[in-house]
């Protein structure tokens, strides 16, 4: 192993990040679910006590037609589960078919 592998092998180990961001793609999704804001609203502040956050702000967009909703889930510091969270938004939206992003948010060196 040379001094720049070294040095970039130590860098990874010593990055910290601040939060997670996940973004969900959830496909074939009930479309009457999908239709009641008031559920989806329900649900989001749910999820939010499940993954013990605070909530900033609950806002949504779904496409009922395409059975299809896209969710950002953010967390910060290390109380908070976003992966429970995006499994809970999962399984009550009844996604068949979804994918997830995760973006590590405010990388530092420590």
């Amino acid at each position: 192993m040379d001094k720049r592998q070294k040095r970039e092998g130590n860098e990874a180990r010593s990055l910290s990040a601040l939060g997670v961001h996940l973004l969900l793609e959830l496909r074939d999704c009930d479309p009457s679910l999908l239709k009641n804001s008031d559920a989806i609203k329900k649900i989001m502040t749910f999820v939010a006590k499940k993954a013990r956050v605070a909530i900033a702000d609950v806002s949504f967009h779904t496409w009922p037609k395409h059975c299809y909703v896209a969710v950002d889930i953010f967390t910060c510091g290390n109380v908070a589960s976003s992966q429970v969270a995006a499994d809970y938004v999962i399984k009550k939206l009844k996604s068949r078919n979804h994918s997830i992003l995760e973006i590590k948010r405010g990388v530092l060196q420590v």
